[in-house]
């Protein structure tokens, strides 16, 4: 017997699936709870097999914060996310706490019942929607890693001069600040701006400071630069 626990803030939508729940002769429902605060209740009162939560409930991230609790109690419980939003944000956040599957309320009743079977048996399948964020998002992080490794190279290959100049004009310096700075001619400065611009590949100094923002960056740069000066 697959015991169960609902949480959702909607009394129907608790009634809706306790209903087809009930239908199947292998699954039982222990507990319906309306927050994410009662469904960690339930588990340490019921230890269910299997509990399907909502995720906006009392907050935004009410279901997502209950399945870090429920897992930190009982570490093999099946958390199956049942809710109408397909945000990225809610997907990665749900899955880095846990849960077992993440499905839309709108799914078929056979759907969500083979879901709770699936999520029993350790034999959860990704769904279509959350497959495809996923080989996005995987994707998106590969791109960046590449593209960190070649900032990184880039960084390293930069002159102590080009260093120091990068790190001024980080810290807001104009050219003919860093000029003075370093005690240097403003066209020298320029000299300098110019092999940078061609290591970044950029056509600007602000160009530059946004990539090293973008990719927090500018730390590097302040570290090798307190390096050099030692």
């Amino acid at each position: 017997m697959i015991r169960i626990v609902i949480a959702d803030d909607a009394p129907r939508i608790r009634s809706y699936f306790k209903a087809i729940i009930a239908k199947q002769p292998d699954m039982e429902v222990l507990a319906l709870c309306k927050n994410g605060r009662e469904a960690v209740e339930a588990v340490k009162l019921h230890d269910p097999d299997v509990v399907l939560l909502d995720i906006q409930m009392d907050s935004q991230d009410d279901g997502i914060e209950a399945a870090w609790d429920i897992k930190n109690l009982k570490s093999d419980i099946c958390i199956i996310m049942l809710t109408i939003h397909k945000e990225d944000d809610l997907i990665f956040s749900s899955f880095e706490a846990g849960v077992t599957d993440y499905i839309l309320k709108t799914e078929d009743q056979e759907v969500i019942i083979e879901a709770i079977r699936n999520a029993f048996k350790g034999q959860a399948s990704m769904r279509p929607l959350v497959a495809g964020k996923m080989r996005n998002e995987f994707a998106r992080i590969r791109s960046q890693q590449k593209q960190l490794t070649m900032l990184f190279q880039i960084i390293n290959s930069l002159t102590r001069s080009e260093l120091d100049i990068v790190g001024l004009y980080m810290d807001g310096l104009r050219y003919q600040e860093i000029a003075n700075t370093r005690y240097i001619e403003q066209n020298t400065v320029r000299a300098h701006v110019s092999n940078i611009l061609k290591k970044f590949k950029k056509r600007s100094m602000k160009e530059v400071a946004a990539v090293l923002k973008e990719y927090d960056a500018q730390k590097i740069v302040k570290e090798l630069r307190e390096k050099e000066q030692l």
